[in-house]
């Protein structure tokens, strides 16, 4: 299990939507209940991946090992480390909900709604997550649907209801390239994407 976390800046963003300064407490006390509530067989596997260290965040990596002893940090590529796990989770919205979902990779998601305010329409595919059981209101519900799939995380993800909700996020917020896309041809997407802004 990999435990993906995300930057806690203590300072506004102010077209970003995240946990502001007092949020961000609740927010880090989130990945240690959900690492705390996992059985031993399953923490025992687990890696912590922190936000990459700046001089104005709160401090995530040790911070996590030495509240959570016996986690180890997940080093070195995200990606290699996202397609070999067994299951993915995240405590925020962001690029590796993309990544994950696109790749069919199998994750369970926790983070307050109410502090990750998105659109309308975006909403209602976050509903469908929540539905289909990849989405949990709290670090205790995710860790408990770890748990109850862990043995067999195939089976469970492969589900219809499952892959429904992951393919409906995947239509309306990712865009894949056909594989052996050239990256000269994904350059020039960009490029054409950008100037028409």
């Amino acid at each position: 299990l990999v435990l993906v976390g995300t930057e806690m800046l203590p300072f506004l963003y102010r077209l970003k939507s995240r946990p502001q300064a007092g949020a961000l407490a609740a927010y880090r006390r989130d990945k240690l209940r959900f690492l705390a509530s996992l059985p031993q067989r399953i923490r025992e596997k687990s890696l912590y991946r922190p936000y990459f260290p700046s001089s104005s965040s709160l401090e995530d990596g040790h911070f996590v090992q030495r509240a959570a002893p016996g986690v180890q940090l997940c080093v070195g590529s995200l990606e290699r480390h996202m397609l070999g796990c067994r299951l993915l989770a995240l405590d925020h919205y962001g690029t590796t909900l993309h990544l994950a979902l696109a790749a069919n990779v199998p994750l369970i998601c926790f983070w307050d709604r109410r502090q990750w305010a998105m659109e309308q329409d975006t909403e209602l595919l976050l509903d469908r997550l929540f539905a289909a059981g990849i989405l949990f209101s709290s670090a205790e519900e995710a860790a408990a649907k770890a748990a109850a799939v862990w043995d067999n995380v195939p089976g469970w993800w492969q589900g219809e209801a499952v892959q429904a909700a992951r393919q409906a996020w995947v239509d309306a917020y990712v865009r894949c390239l056909p594989a052996g896309t050239k990256r000269s041809a994904l350059v020039r997407l960009w490029r054409d994407a950008l100037r028409g802004l």
